[in-house]
């Protein structure tokens, strides 16, 4: 049964995205040494899983990989990773949500909990996979700074996997619930 996306759902995954970017935009890079290019901590996975939490794994995954991958595009830095980091966050926000809405059950926080850990393990995985790829089209197939880069994203991808599950599953819940009063007082 094909179930048509509604003006709300086009308008959440795209203040989602939007997020997304703003929460990469807001970030902490971190140089690797050698020339073997840099990573960052910031804040766009927090709103990657919040986003298919609440909306579900496709357009949660959209709104991550839209939001991040623009970013990366645009950002002059990571333009090469766009396509990688949309992938990867598109995967992320489907695993997390596919797991979130499996039975249109009410939103629970164990729930939520082990949806984002398993969504957010899909980027911890693929993002330091996109560094070494990119890294090695650029550098020229010099292999030990295309190692240590992808060892300090992977580190790097963890410390954020950490923080955005502890983040958006909380803020998840509070939109949720935000989200069905708003729809029960408008009916």
């Amino acid at each position: 049964m094909h179930q048509k996306t509604t003006t709300r759902e086009l308008v959440l995954t795209a203040l989602f995205a939007a997020l997304c970017f703003l929460g990469t935009y807001i970030n902490i890079r971190i140089p690797f040494p050698g020339g073997a290019g840099s990573a960052m901590i910031h804040f766009g996975n927090i709103f990657c899983l919040t986003a298919a939490l609440v909306l579900g794994g496709v357009k949660g995954g959209l709104a991550g990989g839209l939001g991040m991958g623009l970013f990366d595009l645009i950002s002059g830095t990571y333009a090469l990773y766009s396509p990688g980091t949309f992938l990867g966050k598109f995967l992320t926000g489907l695993v997390c949500g596919l797991i979130m809405h499996r039975g249109h059950k009410p939103f629970s926080m164990k729930r939520g909990f082990l949806a984002a850990g398993c969504g957010i393990l899909v980027n911890v995985f693929l993002s330091p996979l996109n560094s070494m790829i990119v890294l090695s089209l650029t550098s020229g197939g010099t292999t030990k700074p295309v190692l240590f880069a992808a060892v300090g994203d992977l580190l790097l991808s963890l410390l954020n996997a950490v923080i955005a599950v502890v983040v958006s599953v909380p803020l998840a819940r509070g939109i949720t619930l935000g989200l069905g009063k708003s729809s029960a007082s408008h009916r």
